[in-house]
Formats: structure tokens, C-alpha cells, sequence
């Protein structure tokens, strides 16, 4: 009849203004959580900033940084990877997430481990005994990162089994217990230092640009740590230098009168 018609005429507008009510709050919700993120990266930021200005205590800021990088990417492992010339290395700082291996301990307890690993042959020996080498020599790296020399290069991998790496580098990551990750390096003056990296573990991970360019922004601050603390080491060098030849003379006057 006209009436049942004209009551589900006025249902279905309602309907639809409900529906569009919903998805405007939907809108609405998501704006607010990206807000919310934003703001959250920019304290870790800054906490991360003021931590480098108080202090020179260069193991206190890693560990700082891995911590709030950890709980701000909701991520499984953020660590610090020192290189070496030859492009080996080990991990100095990490945070990690329940029920994942300690790398930076597991490193240090199995002491041959840090020796430079520089072939797939010698990686799967280690492999074979069930160790986890926490010291590598990393061709993508070298290729991806150091070769470009750029602050601003990342490298990221939402999934090591779908970007065609050769078996070697998939077991190392493997014994990282590694799934996906973020790098970005780490620089002291003009001289690659090292790594800020994120590990996603337990699944694939599609990374999003703001969280690679906070790491790129929290490396930055990390490689001004790393100037300060060697331009403190140079002013205490030369200040022990002065001190020892004002001895020196003091002693030669003594002597000479």
C-alpha cells in the first residue's frame, strides 16, 4: 500500500544518512589516530633529541633510541649496527619484544662469532652448528647503502623471501630471525658508521614512508651524538696533551734552577 511504501521510502533515507553519519566518523576516527601518531613521533623525536643535548654517554642514547623506536613502530626489534671497514660489524644496542633472541647477548657469548664472515661457504658452516653470527659482511648493504653515500638512503624489505635474495643472505636474516626490515645508516662526518635498523619478525611488513623517514630523522640525530662525542674525545686528548707539556716544562725549570 502507499503508506508501507512511503515508510520504507523515509527508512531507507534515514538508513542513508546513517550510513553516511558512520562513515564520516570513520573519516573522522582515522584523522584523529594519524594525529595522534604524528604527535607520538614527534615527542619520541624530541625526547631522542634532548637525550643526545644531556648527555655524552653514547650507550645510554642507543639504548634510549632503540626503546622509544621499538614502542613508537610497534615493532618486534630495533637495533644499532656498528660496520667495520670491511664492511662486518656487530649489534651494540637493541630493544626486542618478548620471545625473540637477545642478538647483542647471543653475539658476545659465542665469541668466534664476531670474527668477518666473507663467504656463503663459511656462513653455512655456522649454520650447520645451529649459531646465529651476528658479525656479516653484507653485499646489500654495501651496494644499496654505502656505495650511494647519502644521508637520505634508506633500504627497506617488506619480505626477504620475495626480493630475490640468494640463500646465503636469507639464512643470515633468518638466524636475525628477521621477516622484513627498515635500515637507514648512520654517519659519523663524511664516514658510514653504522645502521638504525627495524625487524619485523613474525610476518611481512609494508613500511610505511613517515616511519622510514622518523628512523632517517633519529639516525641524523644519532650521527650528531657520534660528533659530539668525538670532538669531546679530541678537546681531552689535547687537553691531556697541553697538561703533560706544561709538566714537562715545569719539570726542565725545576731542573735548570
Amino acid at each position: 500500500e502507499e503508506f508501507e511504501v512511503s515508510a520504507m521510502e523515509q527508512i531507507a533515507v534515514l538508513l542513508a544518512v546513517a550510513m553516511q553519519q558512520s562513515q564520516t566518523l570513520d573519516r573522522y576516527q582515522e584523522q584523529s589516530k594519524k594525529i595522534q601518531l604524528a604527535v607520538n613521533r614527534d615527542r619520541a623525536l624530541s625526547k631522542v633529541i634532548d637525550k643526545i643535548r644531556q648527555s655524552l654517554d653514547i650507550d645510554s642514547i642507543f639504548l634510549t633510541t632503540t626503546q622509544e623506536m621499538r614502542a613508537l613502530l610497534n615493532t618486534d626489534r630495533v637495533a644499532i649496527y656498528r660496520l667495520n671497514p670491511d664492511y662486518s660489524g656487530e649489534f651494540v644496542a637493541e630493544s626486542i619484544s618478548p620471545g625473540w633472541l637477545p642478538l647483542v647477548d647471543r653475539q658476545h657469548q659465542v665469541r668466534r662469532l664476531q670474527e668477518s664472515i666473507n663467504t656463503c661457504t663459511r656462513m653455512r658452516t655456522l649454520f650447520k652448528e645451529n649459531e646465529i653470527s651476528t658479525t656479516t659482511v653484507d653485499p646489500y648493504l654495501q651496494t644499496s647503502l654505502a656505495s650511494k653515500g647519502s644521508e637520505n638512503q634508506s633500504y627497506v624489505v617488506s619480505d626477504i623471501y620475495a626480493k630475490g635474495f640468494n640463500d646465503c643472505y636469507v639464512q643470515v636474516l633468518e638466524q636475525y630471525q628477521c621477516r622484513a626490515y627498515a635500515i637507514v645508516p648512520i654517519y659519523q662526518g663524511q664516514k658510514l658508521w653504522g645502521m638504525l635498523a627495524a625487524y619485523q619478525n613474525d610476518g611481512p611488513r609494508e613500511w610505511e614512508d613517515a616511519e622510514v623517514n622518523l628512523l632517517t630523522q633519529i639516525a641524523n640525530q644519532l650521527s650528531v651524538a657520534l660528533q659530539q662525542v668525538e670532538f669531546l674525545q679530541q678537546l681531552q686528548t689535547q687537553s691531556s696533551q697541553v697538561a703533560e707539556a706544561g709538566a714537562r716544562e715545569k719539570q726542565a725549570r725545576e731542573y735548570l734552577q
